[in-house]
Order: structure tokens, then C-alpha cells, then sequence
């Protein structure tokens, strides 16, 4: 039997592909694709190729494959395993300005005051502690159109993006791909800094109140669905790995064996830094080789010592920032300019106003003063982190009856209200 994506409350509209819901878990394998509109395209035809994409799309996550069927003897063809694919389309704020060569795609007026027209380019900074990797190509990942895949294998995306670019040549669509990124989940459940990752991550419960966006009068279309915030992040794997344990520790404000929040950070009489784990903390062993469990405990201590809240997690968690994030990490390892191996992190943030992650990011409770962690009191604070590309997206809730994609209404040739 083929797949079928599960059906939620009307209710419950955010696109299956955001796995925020209780229960789920994102798939370990990611992958990002961006296109743009090609000059000169009427909306009608842009309408139907995003229609045709989102089809296909359906078709693969039930195990239908194209070029299996169903054939012309009426044969219904074959199924195939489906990978799980879940998928998220969204749109950029390059879709809603000025088209070269013609008149606006859309009515500028429909473009949501929360979505930002770009990241800036070249010698200035996104945020204020994050900066373009110095070979960025800064605008690759901002786009008209983005397209977030997952899935259980790495057939199941490398299927979905050659039958998308298959569909656009045959077809004569009037999208052209721009970039891709990939990326995967670890299996020991760290990152590449040796640390246990998306340790204090937001619950079930909250996740539904921090990314679904609410009804505003200038741009009701966007109700019901959440923004995409992408970042490739870059880290300095080298400068990381010159730090000593208790140095890095005091920077994450965990143990680096067990994930265990710190209950203090403290400075010998020679200069090297101490770490104290928080003894009251109440990890449990899980399984029969006794390997501790991080996610027993969540959240450090941040109130008595300010050496705690200036490190990564204090910045990040979302008890002590106001930002609510639903951040989605995957791994990524590429060779660069140099020849040499680049590591680092796709962040992905569901969030119901990209200003959630500005905040994050700008404000100096946050990391607005700071690249990752530390800082304070002697703790150092390595300029660990930098951006190769970055985009924002507004993903509509999924399709109403009669709509054959989200957002279609964007192409009508109405208002849009």
C-alpha cells in the first residue's frame, strides 16, 4: 500500500514537511533547493509550474515514481519504498519586488512586513556578531522559491531534486534552479564541536504558539502557516579544537562527555579554568551500557553567576531569551576554496516572525555581542562562527480545497488579501 500523509485539523495547517508536531521527529536527512522565476513570466504560468512541483512532490511521498508508471496500457504502475519525504515550499522577498524586464510578479502590497528583503551582502554584517564567510556567496540561498526536503534515505531527496529538474526541463517550466545545500543529522546526537546538540530545544507544546503565524489585515494569506529562517553556518574546527576541555566547556556551558549543565566556572591560581557539573542534576542511565542521558537535564543555572548566562547555552535557551525558536540542525562537510574540509551546521528555525531570530542574534542578551558563547570574566570567546549562505521564507499553510499548492492565491491576479 502507498503511503499517505497524514491529514491534521483544519486547525492545523502548517505544512506536514515542519515536523513540529507531538511525536514527531525530524528525518536525519536534509536538503535545501532555491530557484528563481525566470524573466518575463506571466503568474499564471508560475502558478501552474509551483503546481505541478507540489504534485510531483505528493506523488513521491506515496512511492509514486514517474518514470514507473502509470503507463499508457493503463498498468498502474510500480511503487517504491518512499523514504519518508516530507517537504516545505516557500517563498522569498525577491518574489514580491520589481521583475527585470517586466512588471511585478506580485502585488508588492502582499508582502509580509515581517519577511526581510535580503541579507546584506559583501563587507556588511547580518547580525552583529555573525558575519559572511569571507568566500560567501551571500545571496545563493535567498531566492524567489525555496524548497525544504526530508527524508529517511538519501534516494528519497536525490530522487525528489532530479525529478524537479526534470520536470522544469521537459516541461519548459519558467523556474530555474539556483543552489542547493544538503545536510544530515548525527546519529550520536552531537555536533562537530564534540558537544551534545539540541539538548534544550523547545517541547511539543510550545513548538505550535512559536512558529504559527497569526491572522494580520495586511497579509491574511500568511495565516495559519510559519517563516523558514535559513542559515549555513561555518565553524572553525581548527580554533575549537586548540581550546582545552574545560575551556570549550566553559564556553557551552555543559560537559562535553555528558552534556551535564555546569554549576560553576571557576579560574585556578595558574590561570586555567575549572568546570564544576551540576551535581544535583538528575541524568538516568538509558539502556544496558549505562550511557547517560542529556536530555534528563535541560537547562543550567543562569541566575547567580553571570560566567553561566554568557555562555552558548544561557544565550540560547529559550527560558532565559525572550526569542522562541523551533530550530532544526543539520550537519554538513564540503571541501573549500583551499582544498580543505569546511564543517558546520544548517540552521533551520520555524518560526511565526523572522524577528524571533534577529532577536536571537542581535540583542546582546543573546549573541548580539557575542559569535557563540563566553566572554566574560576571563572565559574565552572565539570568533568560531561565520555564514556561507542564508535566506528567509514565508511557507503558506497547506492547500485549502481547490488550491493546488500553498500560497497559489499569491498568483491570482486579484488582490490579495
Amino acid at each position: 500500500m502507498p503511503y499517505v500523509p497524514p491529514r491534521h485539523p483544519k486547525s492545523d495547517r502548517v505544512q506536514t514537511g515542519v515536523h513540529f508536531r507531538p511525536g514527531e521527529t525530524p528525518p536525519d536527512l536534509w536538503r535545501l533547493i532555491v530557484l528563481d522565476v525566470v524573466p518575463g513570466a506571466a503568474a499564471s504560468d508560475v502558478a501552474d509550474a509551483l503546481g505541478e512541483i507540489w504534485q510531483l512532490l505528493t506523488e513521491l511521498s506515496q512511492g509514486r515514481v514517474r518514470e514507473l508508471g502509470p503507463y499508457g496500457d493503463g498498468s498502474a504502475g510500480a511503487f517504491v519504498p518512499d523514504g519518508s519525504l516530507a517537504f516545505v515550499l516557500g517563498y522569498g522577498a525577491r518574489l514580491f519586488g520589481p521583475r527585470a524586464g517586466g512588471a511585478p510578479l506580485i502585488d508588492a502590497a502582499a508582502r509580509p512586513g515581517a519577511l526581510p528583503a535580503h541579507y546584506p551582502a559583501g563587507n556588511m554584517a547580518p547580525f552583529p556578531a555573525l558575519h559572511w564567510r569571507d568566500d560567501a556567496a551571500a545571496g545563493r540561498a535567498q531566492r524567489d522559491i525555496a524548497v525544504q526536503l526530508t527524508a529517511d534515505t538519501e534516494l528519497a531527496l536525490a530522487r525528489a531534486v532530479l525529478d524537479i529538474a526534470e520536470l522544469i526541463r521537459t516541461a519548459s517550466l519558467p523556474l530555474r534552479l539556483r543552489a542547493m545545500f544538503d545536510g544530515f543529522g548525527r546519529d550520536d546526537r552531537r555536533s562537530w564541536i564534540g558537544f551534545h546538540d539540541a539538548i534544550n530545544t523547545l517541547s511539543a507544546a510550545d513548538r505550535r504558539e512559536a512558529i504559527i503565524i497569526e491572522r494580520n489585515a495586511a497579509s491574511g494569506w500568511t495565516e495559519g502557516g510559519t517563516y523558514m529562517v535559513f542559515l549555513r553556518v561555518v565553524v572553525d574546527i581548527g580554533r575549537w579544537r586548540d581550546l582545552d576541555v574545560p575551556a570549550q566547556e566553559a564556553v557551552v556551558g555543559r560537559t562535553k562527555l555528558h552534556g551535564v549543565p555546569l554549576a560553576g566556572i571557576d579560574r585556578t591560581r595558574d590561570g586555567r579554568i575549572e568546570t564544576t557539573p551540576d551535581l544535583a542534576c538528575p541524568f538516568r542511565t538509558t539502556g544496558p551500557d549505562g550511557r547517560r542521558d542529556p536530555e534528563a537535564c535541560r537547562e543550567p543555572d543562569f541566575a547567580h553567576d553571570p560566567r553561566l548566562a554568557a555562555s552558548h547555552v544561557g544565550r540560547a535557551s529559550p527560558h532565559w531569551s525572550r526569542a522562541r525558536i523551533y530550530r532544526q540542525g543539520y550537519e554538513f562537510l564540503e571541501v573549500g576554496t583551499d582544498g580543505r574540509p569546511v564543517v558546520g551546521l544548517n540552521f533551520v528555525a520555524f518560526v511565526k516572525s523572522p524577528d524571533e531570530v534577529h532577536r536571537l542574534l542581535a540583542e546582546k542578551d543573546g549573541f548580539g555581542d557575542c559569535n557563540f558563547g563566553g566572554g566574560v570574566d576571563g572565559i574565552p570567546s572565539p570568533p568560531l562562527l561565520s555564514l556561507s549562505a542564508a535566506g528567509v521564507y514565508v511557507a503558506p499553510a497547506i492547500p485549502d480545497e481547490g488550491e493546488r499548492f500553498p500560497g497559489e492565491c499569491l498568483f491570482m491576479t486579484e488582490t490579495v488579501a
